[in-house]
């Protein structure tokens, strides 16, 4: 019985774990396959931007990586502070918060950003080449994918194909808050216990 009991911990521990990285973390990891405009002059371009609904809030990216690209002169138009070598940190007071960063672009980028659930704002990413013209994308604003805080505590992706009927270059995966993996390192401590006494009670 007290087997029973330990195992049903460790599972509910893990199940909430991972209930709790989906749902309750604001923060994703971003790659972008740019390997078409490999040695190309253009501009990467960051937004965060409030809704109708929204509550005062920032925005954080940071861990942005440009495999083998190089970074020019950046313009920042609103709530906008720092640089792509640390944070870049938004707050979305402006109708328009914009990170516009002049790139030769490598083979992919990939960066964190991390924004509060609920907080009623979008966070996008779009690429441009050197004229200016949007790339790599359909969207006609130039946006790879918008990223909506909903206020209900949800959170949505809009990717955008490059292409009409073609797949995005973008893919996304959230971060577990570190709560998560505190409950989750719980959860193994605890069955590693219960295959101990196991172990035990079979000597």
């Amino acid at each position: 019985m007290k087997h029973f009991s330990l195992l049903t911990l460790v599972t509910a521990l893990v199940l909430f774990a991972v209930q709790a990285a989906t749902a309750a973390s604001g923060a994703y990891n971003v790659w972008v396959n740019t390997g078409e405009l490999l040695g190309q002059s253009g501009y990467v371009d960051f937004q965060f931007n409030p809704g109708n609904d929204s509550q005062n809030a920032s925005a954080t990216l940071l861990n942005f990586n440009s495999y083998g690209g190089t970074l020019g002169a950046v313009d920042r138009i609103g709530g906008v502070t720092g640089t792509l070598a640390g944070p870049v940190t938004f707050t979305n007071q402006a109708q328009v918060n914009d990170y516009f960063q002049a790139v030769t672009f490598g083979s992919h980028l990939s960066f964190t950003i991390d924004a509060p659930v609920g907080s009623g704002s979008s966070f996008g990413f779009g690429m441009f080449d050197a004229a200016s013209a949007p790339v790599l994308t359909i969207d006609p604003n130039g946006f790879a994918f918008l990223l909506d805080y909903n206020s209900d505590n949800s959170t949505q992706f809009t990717l955008f194909p490059k292409e009409i009927g073609g797949s995005s270059l973008v893919s996304t995966s959230a971060v577990p808050e570190p709560s998560t993996f505190a409950l989750l390192g719980l959860g193994l401590a605890g069955a590693a216990l219960l295959r101990k006494k196991e172990k035990i009670c079979k000597q």
